[in-house]
C-alpha cells in the first residue's frame, strides 16, 4: 500500500508536469435539488499549496446559475490542483475533485445541509468551552455531478475564509456544531489547547440517531527542547526549521542562539529532524526521543555537519541534452523511514545537482521532469539505493529522461461526427492504476498527458457512452478514435428504509463495477471503478455513473444501522434496474465494560474501539471502525449503536497492548473486561548495542541495533519476552518469508512469537526469554530460509554477549548471574532511595 501511495503521488507530479501552462478555465452551472438554477451562489477555487489550504479566487453565479472562473498557474504552483467549491444559503457545500485540466462544462447539484455536532473534552474528561476546532479537510465519495464518472478526488481543504462559516466555537458544555455541509461527508478536524497535544477526530454525517456528540479528547503533552549547531565549531544555526515525527504539524524555528522548543508533543517515542533542504549542510535525525506528559525533554540537540556530497546530472536518454528543473528526492538519515522524503533539489540549467547527506543508507529518486519528459524506468521503481561512506564520497547518481508524447484522440458519435466536450477516462499501466478524467474540446479532440506504455480509454457524454473500454499501446501512431453508442448509460435506482418501512435519508449507497475482460499488459488489474450516491429525504437514490456490461455489487450503509449488500447480473444497455426497498436492521447492540491493567486495576482515559470481527456482507476490513468510547475515571466505558453482528472490542493498539474481546449474537453481551498495558510501560529495559551488528545479503542490509525486554499479551496470555530491533534496507522489491532466528549458547533456537509492536521505522522480532543458564546468544540470523537448513543461511551474527552493562536512558541491563532474578539496580547517582523508588531502577538480571 505504501508503494501504491508513493506511485500515486508520482503520477500527480507527472500530470502536473504535463499540464498546460496556460490559465485554467472552469465554467458550469449550479442547480438546486429540484433542477432550478442557484442564482447568486458563491463559487470559490480552492487548492492545497505546501500543506496549506488556499482560496484562489471567488465569483458568484448569474441569474441562470452559471459561473466562470479562471486561474493563472505560476511555476511555483506546479503541483497545485484547484477544486471548484460552491455554496448557497440553506444548502451544504458542493465541490469537484481536484482539477488538472480546464473544464468548461461543470455541473453541480446542491443538497440540503445536515448539521453535525461534537464535544471537546480535556485530559480529565471535562468539557472545554471557547475552543474553535480547525477543519483539516472534508471528504465525500458521492459526486455532486450526478453524471460524473472517474473523479480523481472528492476531498478538499478549507481555507481560513471558509472555516468560520462551517464550525462554531464550543459553548459552555464544550459542544460545537458543523453547519453548511451536506449528508454523507466526513470531516477531519483537530483541536488544541496549551499543555495538550493536538487531538484529531473524524466526524461523519449524518450523526447517529439520538447519539451523544462525537468526542474530541485532548491528552496532556510534553515539550522538546534543544539546540541546533555546527558540530565542528559549536556555532548556532539561526532561523532553521526543526520538526518532530510525533506530529508533523509541530515544528519550531531556532532563535539567535540556535535554540528551539516544540510544545504540544504527544507522549511516546518520536524523532526530531532538521527540516531544511540539504544543499549546504545536513544533520542526522535524533531518534527515540522519549516524551512524557507534563515534562520537558531537554538536550535534544541536532549537530549540523557538512555531510558527504551526492551529485549528478539529469540528461535526455536519446540526445544527452541537460534537463533543467528536474526534481530530485532524497531519503537519508536526515529524514529516515519517512517514505521518499520531501523535494530536496532541482537541477540547474546545465542539468546538474548537488546535495549533502550524512553517511548511511540513501535512497534517490528523480520524481518529475520538464513537460514532455519522464524519468527513465517505471515510476516508483527507478530509485537508486546505496550506502554513503567517506570512502565513496562524493557519490555520483545520474538520471536519464525519456521523451513521451501525450496520447491524442477524438470522440465521435455513431455517424462519425465529433462530440464536443465529451468526458474521456484514462487508466495508465502504472503500479497503482488511477482513473484520470479529461474533457474533449469543441471539436471532440482530447489529449491524455499521463505517462504510460499502455492505457485503457473510455468516453461518455450524457447517456451516450463507448460500449466497451479500449486498450491502446503507446507505440500506436496517430489518433485514437472513441465512438459513442447512443443512450446506453444504465441506471440503478432504489430506496433505503428501516425495518419499519420508514425512509433512511442520508444513507450511503456504493456500487463497485468491474470489467474482467479488459486488461493492460503486465498490470494485474482490470477496468474498474466505484460510484456512490446518497439517499434523499424519501430514502430514494439513483446511481447514474454506471457502465453497461460490467459486473457490479452494491453496498448500503447508514449510521446507527447494519449494512446491506447486493450482487447483480451485469447491467444492460440503457437499462434502469430498480432494487426496490433495501431494508437495514437497527444497530442496537450495546457493549458495556471496564478497562484494567495487568494487575486488575481500572485504567482511565483509554480509547476503546469496536470493529467487525470478520469481513461481513460487504467484506469490510477488520480495521473498519463501528464505534468508540473512552474509559471513565472508574475505568468503565459504554459503546452504543453497534450492528447485530460479531464485533471485536479492543483498546487503541497504538497506545495500548491488550486482549481483544468478541461480542455479538454468538456471545452473551453482559459486561466485558479489557486487559491493557500502556505502550509507554511495556519495555522493562533496553540493551543498546554500542556498535550495531550488520548483516548484508543481495536482498537486504540489516543492522541489529538493540535487544530489549518487554511485557505483552499474546492472545489471552500475559508474559515477558525478548525483542530484537533491526533496521532493514531492502534491495529487492519484496523479501519472501523474511524472518529472524535467535540461538542461545547451548544451540537451542528460541521460540518466536507474533506480537504486534507499533511501527517505529524498524523491524521487530519477538522471542521467548532465554532459559536459566543462558549468558550469551550464539547466533542471530536474519534471512529468508529455515534455520535448520544451515547451508542456506543468509547471515549469522555471533557469538555475542547478551546484556553486558550498558546504560540506555533510564534502563540498565547487567550480566551478573546464571539465574533469572528480579533485583533493584542502583544507578551511578548516589542519592538515597528505597528499593523500587527514586533513582533505583527495576531490571531483570542474568
Amino acid at each position: 500500500m505504501r508503494r501504491h501511495l508513493a506511485t500515486a503521488a508520482l503520477l500527480l507530479f507527472a500530470l502536473t508536469a504535463c499540464a498546460d501552462d496556460a490559465p485554467l478555465h472552469f465554467a458550469g452551472v449550479v442547480l438546486y435539488p429540484d433542477g432550478s438554477p442557484a442564482a447568486g451562489a458563491k463559487v470559490w477555487l480552492t487548492a492545497w499549496r505546501s500543506g496549506e489550504a488556499l482560496l484562489l479566487t471567488e465569483t458568484p453565479t448569474d441569474a441562470v446559475g452559471r459561473f466562470r472562473a479562471e486561474w493563472e498557474r505560476t511555476p511555483e504552483d506546479a503541483d497545485v490542483q484547484p477544486a471548484v467549491c460552491v455554496h448557497a444559503p440553506g444548502y451544504g457545500l458542493a465541490w469537484t475533485g481536484r482539477m488538472v485540466f480546464s473544464d468548461p462544462e461543470l455541473w453541480l447539484v446542491l443538497e440540503p445541509e445536515a448539521p453535525i455536532s461534537g464535544i471537546v473534552r480535556g485530559p480529565g474528561g471535562d468539557p472545554l468551552p471557547g475552543v474553535r476546532p480547525v477543519i483539516d479537510y472534508v471528504t465525500r465519495s458521492a459526486s455532486f455531478d450526478p453524471d460524473s464518472i472517474g473523479e480523481l478526488s472528492s476531498s478538499i481543504g478549507l481555507p481560513a475564509q471558509l472555516q468560520e462559516m462551517l464550525v462554531s466555537e464550543t459553548d459552555a458544555n464544550g459542544v460545537f456544531t458543523i453547519r453548511n455541509l451536506p449528508a454523507g461527508i466526513g470531516v477531519k478536524l483537530s483541536a488544541q489547547q496549551p499543555g495538550c497535544a493536538r487531538a484529531r477526530a473524524l466526524l461523519r454525517s449524518p450523526s447517529l440517531p439520538g447519539a451523544e456528540p462525537e468526542e474530541v479528547r485532548l491528552t496532556r503533552s510534553g515539550t522538546i527542547r534543544g539546540r541546533v549547531y555546527r558540530a565542528e565549531t559549536r556555532e548556532p544555526l539561526v532561523a532553521v526549521c526543526v520538526y518532530t515525527t510525533a506530529d508533523q504539524g509541530l515544528s519550531a524555528t531556532t532563535d539567535e542562539h540556535g535554540n528551539y522548543e516544540i510544545a504540544g508533543v504527544p507522549q511516546g517515542l518520536c524523532s526530531v529532524l532538521l527540516h531544511e533542504d540539504p544543499t549546504e549542510f545536513t544533520a542526522p535525525a535524533v531518534t527515540d526521543v522519549a516524551v512524557r506528559s507534563g515534562a520537558v525533554t531537554d538536550g535534544v540537540d541536532i549537530e549540523v555537519i557538512p555531510g558527504l556530497e551526492i551529485r549528478g546530472t539529469v540528461t535526455a536518454r536519446d540526445t544527452g541534452e541537460p534537463m533543467a528543473g528536474a526534481l530530485i528526492l532524497c531519503n537519508s538519515p536526515q529524514q529516515p523511514s519517512l517514505g521518499l522524503g520531501w523535494p530536496t533539489v532541482r537541477t540547474a540549467p546545465d542539468g546538474t545537482y548537488s546535495l549533502r547527506a550524512p553517511r548511511g543508507e540513501i535512497r534517490m529518486l528523480a520524481s518529475s521532469m520538464p513537460a514532455g519528459w519522464l524519468a527513465e524506468g517505471r515510476p516508483g521503481l527507478n530509485a537508486v539505493t546505496f550506502t554513503l561512506t567517506e570512502a565513496n564520497a562524493p557519490y555520483t547518481v545520474d538520471f536519464r529522461a525519456v521523451r513521451f508524447s501525450p496520447m491524442r484522440g477524438r470522440v465521435v458519435d455513431g455517424s462519425g461526427l465529433p462530440v464536443p466536450h465529451a468526458r474521456v477516462l484514462s487508466v495508465s499501466d502504472l503500479l497503482c492504476p488511477l482513473m484520470i478524467r479529461t474533457t474533449a474540446d469543441a471539436q471532440g479532440r482530447f489529449e491524455c498527458g499521463e505517462p504510460a506504455m499502455a492505457r485503457i480509454l473510455a468516453a461518455y457524454r450524457g447517456n451516450d457512452m463507448t460500449r466497451a473500454p479500449v486498450v491502446v499501446d503507446a507505440s500506436r501512431d496517430g489518433e485514437t478514435t472513441l465512438r459513442l453508442s447512443p443512450a446506453i448509460r444504465p441506471t440503478v435506482i432504489g430506496r433505503v428504509v428501516g425495518t419499519d418501512g420508514n425512509p433512511l435519508a442520508g444513507a450511503s449507497v456504493r456500487a463497485d463495477l468491474r470489467d474482467t475482460s479488459t486488461r493492460m499488459g503486465d498490470v494485474d488489474d482490470h477496468w474498474r471503478y466505484s460510484t456512490y450516491a446518497n439517499a434523499g429525504p424519501d430514502g430514494r437514490f439513483a446511481l447514474r455513473s454506471c457502465w453497461p456490461g460490467m459486473d457490479w455489487n452494491v453496498r448500503v450503509t447508514m449510521p446507527g444501522y447494519g449494512e446491506g449488500a447486493i450482487a447483480h447480473e451485469p447491467l444492460r444497455d440503457g437499462e434502469s434496474t430498480d432494487l426496490g426497498d433495501i431494508a437495514l436492521e437497527p444497530a442496537d447492540l450495546i457493549v458495556n465494560g471496564i478497562v484494567v491493567d495487568e494487575a486488575g486495576q481500572p485504567v482511565t482515559n483509554v480509547p476503546v474501539r469496536a470493529g467487525p470481527a470478520g469481513p461481513g456482507l460487504s467484506r469490510r476490513p477488520p480495521s473498519f471502525l463501528l464505534g468508540k468510547a473512552y474509559s471513565g475515571a472508574d475505568g468503565r466505558f459504554r459503546i452504543t449503536h453497534l450492528p447485530r453482528e460479531q464485533v471485536r472490542v479492543t483498546a487503541d493498539p497504538n497506545r495500548y497492548d491488550g486482549v481483544a474481546v468478541f461480542v455479538g449474537p454468538e456471545n452473551p453481551e453482559g459486561d466485558i473486561t479489557l486487559r491493557v498495558i500502556s505502550r509507554d510501560d511495556q519495555v522493562l529495559f533496553t540493551h543498546v548495542l554500542p556498535t550495531p551488528l550488520e548483516v548484508a545479503t543481495e536482498a537486504m542490509l540489516g543492522r541489529v541495533v538493540e535487544l530489549y525486554r518487554f511485557k505483552a499479551f499474546e492472545g489471552h496470555e500475559f508474559g515477558q519476552y525478548l525483542g530484537l530491533s533491526v533496521v532493514v534496507d531492502q534491495h529487492a522489491a519484496r523479501l519472501p518469508d523474511e524472518r529472524a532466528w535467535v540461538c542461545d549458547d547451548q544451540g537451542r533456537w528460541l521460540e518466536d512469537h507474533s506480537i504486534y509492536i507499533p511501527s517505529t521505522g524498524r523491524r521487530h522480532y519477538v522471542f521467548s526469554l532465554p532459559e536459566a543458564g543462558v549468558k550469551t546468544l550464539a547466533r542471530v540470523v536474519i534471512g529468508v530460509w529455515r534455520p535448520d537448513q544451515l547451508h542456506t543461511w543468509n547471515a549469522a551474527l555471533g557469538p555475542m554477549q547478551v546484556f553486558d552493562p550498558v546504560v540506555s536512558g533510564q534502563h540498565i541491563a547487567v550480566l551478573q548471574s546464571a539465574e533469572l532474578a528480579d533485583e533493584f539496580i542502583r544507578p551511578r547517582d548516589p542519592a538515597e532511595a528505597q528499593p523500587g523508588k527514586g533513582p533505583h531502577i527495576r531490571a531483570r538480571v542474568y
